[in-house]
């Protein structure tokens, strides 16, 4: 995964440490293997899909983003029955937001002086620096400072931008503490065992406004096409 140092500063510095480390309790020990970044944790550059053959692979194009959606044999606490998009994965390993599990702390207890925000929870990304935020943004436009993931999605870490957005209240966002990161090889090796499908990602599950729907509807999907193979 590449990152740009200059590019993008750390969102939600330790002020909220606390609050955050409340919300991922239960995640906050990395999985072996994950790899752990300094600095910027906003990777620079177009989303790439892996790429990788799988049974679902006639489910479309993975051209442009890649959810991972975990088989109902994958144990791991950390993952098991969530989706992540997947937003970087290259020979230097992968990352990605599991976009299915809301914590029951809001963007509210963040910035109470700012009126609205009780109705944006804040999702677990991932068990990778628990501590710190990104979020994703639904906008056709590209924003500035921020990085494209699909079509219509965008990746910020700028407390800043995503201040503007709430300021607009025109255009939808979803908050993460932490995010997903596997070391090189390690997801390649998962996809191999079983562990994962692969499905092009969509906006309209990435902003689902029932997420803990969104695991169901895709395994779904994931059972009828492996059963149409021959």
């Amino acid at each position: 995964m590449k990152i740009d140092r200059a590019e993008q500063t750390i969102l939600f510095v330790p002020t909220i440490a606390a609050l955050l480390m409340l919300i991922v309790i239960a995640f906050a020990a990395p999985r072996p293997g994950c790899f752990r970044l300094s600095g910027s944790i906003l990777p620079a550059g177009p989303a790439r899909s892996p790429g990788l053959a799988q049974p679902v692979q006639s489910l479309g194009s993975t051209e442009e983003g890649t959810f991972l959606v975990a088989a109902r044999t994958l144990r791991d606490p950390n993952f098991a029955r969530t989706v992540v998009l997947l937003i970087d994965h290259d020979a230097q390993g992968a990352f990605g937001l599991i976009i299915d599990r809301p914590t029951p702390h809001n963007m509210a207890e963040l910035w109470p002086e700012i009126t609205g925000l009780e109705v944006h929870p804040v999702y677990i990304g991932g068990p990778v620096f628990p501590n710190r935020l990104l979020f994703l943004l639904r906008s056709e436009g590209p924003p500035r400072g921020m990085r494209r993931v699909i079509r219509g999605v965008h990746l910020g870490s700028d407390e800043l931008i995503l201040k503007r957005v709430i300021a607009r209240g025109e255009e939808p966002f979803r908050v993460f503490a932490g995010y997903s990161g596997w070391a090189p090889g390690q997801l390649d090796n998962e996809i191999a065992r079983g562990d994962w499908y692969l499905v092009p990602a969509e906006r309209r599950y990435i902003f689902h406004p029932r997420p803990d729907e969104i695991w169901s509807e895709l395994i779904q999907r994931v059972d009828i096409q492996v059963a149409k193979l021959p």
